[in-house]
């Protein structure tokens, strides 16, 4: 008799619960998936665009053969990197050298000429890299979004001490007595050191934002309620 008077009490206790709610109310389940965004984030090295005129891209195979997509620059200098370091500038004869003065150049469908219009090549039979009046310049230059500069198939060039701490440049080793490896990187045209923001091609944006690490989870902005069980409670109007 006891069990049939608490059955009794609890089915009362649940009717009174129901008929609390309100009736122009209804609840419907929405689950919490994953957060999904907006954005289009990303961005790669042939996304990146120049002022002077071409994409930045560039790639490296890692046995020295390189290739860049940016060959038109109006204005840019250029710095080395490697055993010798520092900005690339000229003798009055127009070789060029590590550690002087820095000079600009414009480049041209892969052919660079100097600030005096003089061609930009390697001059046998050493292969030193100088800028000659009435010189056709070599092409095959370009350079990538770092500012990465290749010549054909070449990332990797060479260096060796001149005097007063300046060196010069060489498209073969072993050309002079104190040698070693260098890079030659492009700057200019919102290219390498040139940039002021990376990868604003490739932005990123927003969704909701996911659960904080303590297990608690942030209220959606939309005023629906989250019920302890993971589910969001959202009231709705009920048909006429």
């Amino acid at each position: 008799m006891r069990l049939s008077i608490v059955a009794i009490l609890s089915l009362a206790t649940s009717s009174l619960a129901v008929a609390l709610v309100p009736k122009n109310l209804n609840t419907s389940l929405i689950s919490l998936g994953e957060p999904k965004g907006n954005g289009t984030g990303g961005g790669s090295d042939k996304d990146c665009k120049s002022s002077g005129g071409g994409n930045g891209g560039g790639k490296d195979s890692g046995d020295g053969k390189a290739e860049g997509s940016m060959k038109e620059c109006k204005k840019f200098r250029i710095k080395a990197k490697g055993t010798a370091a520092g900005w690339v500038g000229q003798l009055s004869s127009g070789q060029l050298r590590i550690g002087l003065k820095a000079v600009e150049f414009s480049m041209e469908s892969g052919q660079i000429v100097d600030c005096n219009k003089r061609g930009m090549w390697w001059t046998p039979p050493t292969d030193t890299l100088q800028c000659d009046v009435g010189q056709k310049p070599d092409k095959g230059w370009s350079a990538g979004c770092d500012g990465r500069m290749y010549f054909q198939d070449m990332s990797k060039y060479y260096q060796c001490e001149a005097d007063n701490n300046t060196y010069n440049l060489y498209k073969k080793n072993g050309q002079a007595g104190k040698c070693g490896e260098v890079r030659l990187y492009m700057v200019g045209c919102g290219v390498g050191e040139d940039t002021d923001k990376g990868g604003d091609d490739g932005k990123g944006g927003g969704g909701m934002p996911s659960s904080p690490s303590n297990g608690t989870q942030t209220p959606p902005s939309n005023g629906t309620k989250i019920a302890t069980n993971g589910f969001v409670l959202k009231p709705q109007r009920l048909m006429a």
